[in-house]
């Protein structure tokens, strides 16, 4: 709404209320049986659309906003058939990784382009028969559907793997049937028929440099999963020798290393990704498939390697710029804890210990281990004040013992007599 003139919405059987919220917004509603077909329903999209470009999406997909005045600056008018490639932002479940991939999203009507292949439609094939152009654009489109539900993914599944294989019978020398269907089975846990299918692919050398990097990647993380590692680093190395600037690659390639618990090359091939992650964040992809993973993420891996080798301020400098973003994180702010008092950083042990206290309300473990840090840090009042915060969640005769001490070591013998006297440690 605000980017396009006309919205065309094909209903292929729902059952709850989205009709009626299309309409809502004015929507053009069409309905279409559905026939286990996706391009006979998009094409069905296409005879409603009066405008001079389509752009196609899916429910579950977004249009950024920063993009709509970049899709406005595309639409001028054209002799010849034209589509361009827009970049899609694949939100996983954890909401923090995107794989991105391309899709020709974008094209000019009343010039003949339509829809080919049971599943992952394409029109590349119908602009290629016409003699038309494909164009890079800057446009991008948020996809929310990796983040589902069991039973919903589950049900996603079921279809798309009907589909899936069903267009591999009807298509057995398409590479790109292989290579959606052997995508399909990496996603469901099945490595072994998705190589099988990867490997087909691969040997039709139908796609292009683009294309057979991501293909490589995606079969060397079956490998991977066979814990087949030679032929995943083989894969690996010929994907990022062909497309270097690229994350994919050297993810796989970090993957296997810290698989094998080859530390060091694992640490290598991470740095290597965190370069290639910072530059592609702020310029285009370059392989059909690719992944932008969190800062946070990369730092953490590394962090854990690092104190896998014993480097332990390296681990604790990637902990902390991790903690900048994610200062609630009880299991970070631990580890560096940890870390710290080990390192005898015990200024940094008690910054860590009172946030992680302040998130999980006073627990009696990390106030014992507070109380410790203040005491080697010479606090003696504010540790007498920590253990009496510890005596009010479990009375302990040690800790009674522990505060008279520190009263003692305070000067004050008066007070420390006193709680000695009151505990029936002494006469």
């Amino acid at each position: 709404k605000g980017a396009v003139q006309q919205t065309v919405i094909i209903d292929t059987g729902s059952t709850d209320g989205t009709v009626e919220i299309a309409k809502k917004y004015k929507a053009d509603v069409h309905h279409f049986k559905w026939i286990d077909d996706f391009s006979a329903a998009r094409n069905e999209s296409i005879k409603y659309a009066s405008g001079d470009w389509i752009l196609w999406m899916d429910a579950d997909e977004r249009l950024k906003p920063d993009s709509v005045s970049r899709l406005k600056k595309l639409l001028k008018p054209e002799k010849k058939a034209v589509a361009y490639i827009i970049q899609i932002h694949n939100f996983m479940q954890d909401k923090a990784d995107i794989k991105i991939s391309s899709a020709h999203r974008l094209f000019n009507n009343h010039k003949g382009i339509n829809f080919s292949g049971r599943i992952h439609e394409q029109i590349t094939p119908s602009v290629s028969s016409l003699k038309g152009e494909e164009r890079q654009s800057d446009v991008v489109l948020e996809h929310l559907g990796y983040g589902l539900d069991d039973e919903s993914q589950n049900k996603k599944n079921l279809r798309n793997r009907k589909l899936l294989e069903r267009m591999v019978k009807e298509s057995p020398d398409s590479a790109y049937a292989h290579f959606t269907l052997a995508q399909h089975y990496g996603l469901t846990g099945e490595p072994q028929k998705a190589i099988k299918h990867y490997e087909t692919a691969y040997k039709q050398k139908q796609f292009d440099a683009s294309m057979t990097a991501s293909l490589l990647n995606t079969m060397a993380e079956a490998y991977v999963a066979l814990k087949k590692f030679s032929r995943a680093d083989e894969l690996c190395l010929r994907s990022v020798k062909m497309i270097p600037m690229q994350v994919g690659g050297y993810y796989m390639l970090y993957k296997s290393a810290a698989e094998q618990n080859k530390n060091e090359e694992a640490l290598q091939w991470l740095k290597t990704l965190h370069g290639k992650n910072s530059q592609i964040k702020t310029s285009a992809k370059n392989i059909s498939t690719d992944v932008l993973i969190s800062e946070d993420k990369i730092l953490y891996s590394m962090g854990s390697l690092y104190l896998k080798s014993g480097e332990m301020d390296e681990a604790l400098s990637c902990f902390e710029k991790v903690y900048q973003d994610r200062t609630d994180n009880a299991g970070l702010l631990e580890k560096m804890a940890v870390f710290s008092i080990q390192k005898g950083y015990y200024e940094k042990a008690e910054k860590y210990l009172r946030s992680l206290n302040k998130i999980l309300d006073n627990d009696f473990k990390y106030l014992d281990m507070l109380a410790v840090v203040l005491i080697k840090r010479q606090k003696f009042e504010e540790a007498i004040t920590v253990y009496e915060s510890m005596l009010k969640l479990d009375y302990n005769i040690q800790i009674k013992k522990r505060i008279a001490g520190l009263y003692a070591k305070t000067g004050n013998l008066a007070k420390a007599q006193e709680i000695l006297n009151e505990s029936g440690l002494i006469n």
